[in-house]
C-alpha cells in the first residue's frame, strides 16, 4: 500500500515539472474572420422565381475572449477575385449579375461580449438574371474594421457559390434544332441522334452534340428514297416504316454510332393504315396505336411480326397528340391541355393525371428519355427538361 502512494507522489512531482501551457499564444487567435469562409465555396440554390431570397453571411472573433466592445465591420464585392479563384481550382464559375444582387447594408459589428457579428444579408433577384444549372460565384471580403482588431488573412473572402434551379413545371425549354422550311413525312429522336425523313424522300440523321446540348446540323448519314412510306419512327435499335396506301410495317436495323443500316426483307405488321397515331414505347418495346375512332391499342412484336395487339381503351378519339413515355404516355387535347395515362404491368390503364396546359401551341410532342421534345409550328424544335411530377403550365 505504501509503495501506491510513492509512485503517485512520484507522478505528481514529475507532472510539476511540465512546462506550463502559455495562454498569451492564444491571442494570435484573436481576429476578425468570416464564418462562412470555413465552407468555401458557401453553396447556395436558389429558386429562379420572381421572388426576392436572401443569403446571410456572419463574421466572428477568435480566441477565447469575446469582444471587448463593440467592433464595426465592413463588406464589399470582389468581381475580380473570380478569375482567381477558377484558375487556382481549375473550375469555370461565372461573376454573379451585379443587378441580380445587393446588401440590406455593408455594415455589421459584433457587440461587446459577443463571438458573433449581427448577420449581413444579401438579397438576390433570380428570374430574368440567373439561368438555370449555370453556377456563380460571388466573392465578398472584409473591407476594413475598427477598433484596430486584425483580420484573418486565412478567412477574409467568403465565395458564394450560387446555382440556379427553376421550381418544377417552370423551367423554359431549349432550342435545340431548327427545322423550318422543311415538308415533313416524321421527325423523330432516336438513339443519340434526331432524324428527319422529308417528303421530297430525304432521310437525315442529325447526332447529338453533348457540349452545346444541342442537335448537330450535319447529315451523317445521307439516304434517299423515303416517301415510298407515310409513317417512319424508331424503336431502340431499328427504324420501323409504314408503307404507303398497304399499311405494312417494314424495319431497318440502324446504328448511328456506326453508320450502319441494313433491311430485313420480311414485312413486320399488316393493316397499320388503320391508326392515325403510332408512337413506340421503349418501356413495354411495344407501338401504341390509335385508330380515328378512339381505340387506342398496344401492340407487342411476336418473333415475326408486331401483332400481339392489347386494347388500352376506347375513348381516345378526342387527343391531337398521343406520345409514349416511361411507363405510360402523354396526351394533347385540343385545347392544348396535357395528361399523362399510366400502364400497369397487367396492360391496363392507371388513373389519368393532369400534366398541364398550353400545349396546342405545338404540332407534335417526342419523348426522349425523361426530357420531352415539342416541335413548333414554325419548325422549331423545343427540348424540355419534363418531370411528370411538375405541372407544366407554358400558356
Amino acid at each position: 500500500m505504501k509503495m501506491k502512494y510513492i509512485i503517485l507522489i512520484l507522478a505528481i512531482l514529475a507532472s510539476c515539472n511540465k512546462k506550463a501551457i502559455d495562454v498569451e499564444d492564444l491571442s494570435r487567435f484573436h481576429k476578425i474572420y468570416i464564418v462562412q469562409a470555413g465552407q468555401n465555396p458557401f453553396a447556395n440554390l436558389l429558386k429562379i422565381t420572381d421572388s426576392l431570397q436572401i443569403i446571410q453571411i456572419n463574421a466572428g472573433i477568435g480566441g477565447l475572449t469575446p469582444a471587448s466592445q463593440d467592433m464595426a465591420i465592413h463588406f464589399e464585392v470582389l468581381d475580380d477575385s473570380v478569375a482567381a479563384y477558377n484558375a487556382a481550382n481549375l473550375t469555370n464559375y461565372q461573376v454573379v449579375p451585379q443587378a441580380s444582387f445587393q446588401f440590406s447594408t455593408a455594415d455589421v459589428s459584433i457587440k461587446k461580449g459577443d463571438y458573433f457579428s449581427s448577420p449581413l444579408e444579401i438579397q438576390f433577384k433570380t428570374l430574368g438574371y440567373i439561368e438555370g444549372g449555370v453556377s456563380y460565384l460571388l466573392p465578398i471580403g472584409i473591407s476594413k474594421t475598427g477598433n484596430g482588431v486584425p483580420v484573418n488573412d486565412q478567412h477574409d473572402i467568403v465565395y458564394l457559390l450560387i446555382t440556379g434551379s427553376y421550381p418544377l413545371g417552370k423551367e423554359p425549354p431549349k432550342q435545340v434544332f431548327d427545322l423550318s422550311g422543311k415538308s415533313l413525312i416524321s421527325a423523330f429522336p432516336y438513339q443519340n441522334a434526331f432524324i428527319m425523313v422529308e417528303t421530297n424522300g430525304t432521310f437525315s440523321t442529325h447526332e447529338w452534340d453533348a457540349t452545346n446540348n444541342v442537335y448537330k446540323t450535319a447529315d451523317v448519314f445521307p439516304n434517299g428514297g423515303w416517301n415510298i412510306f407515310d409513317k417512319v419512327l424508331g424503336s431502340s435499335t431499328k427504324i420501323i416504316t409504314r408503307w404507303a396506301g398497304s399499311g405494312n410495317l417494314w424495319e431497318y436495323p440502324f446504328d448511328v454510332s456506326k453508320r450502319n443500316m441494313a433491311f430485313d426483307g420480311v414485312t413486320r405488321g399488316t393493316n397499320f393504315n388503320n391508326y392515325d397515331i403510332i408512337s413506340y414505347s421503349q418501356q413495354f418495346d411495344a407501338l401504341l396505336c390509335r385508330a380515328p375512332a378512339g381505340e387506342l391499342s398496344l401492340i407487342k412484336r411476336s418473333a415475326a411480326a408486331w401483332d400481339q395487339k392489347t386494347i388500352l381503351g376506347t375513348d381516345f378519339a378526342s387527343y391531337t397528340m398521343i406520345e409514349a413515355y416511361l411507363n405510360g404516355f402523354l396526351c394533347v387535347d385540343a385545347g392544348g391541355e396535357l395528361y399523362f395515362y399510366p400502364i400497369n404491368n397487367d396492360l391496363t390503364l392507371g388513373a389519368k393525371a393532369h400534366a398541364g396546359s398550353g400545349w396546342s401551341k405545338y404540332k407534335s410532342i417526342m419523348s426522349r428519355g425523361n426530357q420531352l421534345l415539342a416541335l413548333d409550328y414554325g419548325g422549331v424544335l423545343w427540348q424540355y427538361n419534363f418531370d411528370l411530377a411538375g405541372f407544366w403550365d407554358i400558356r
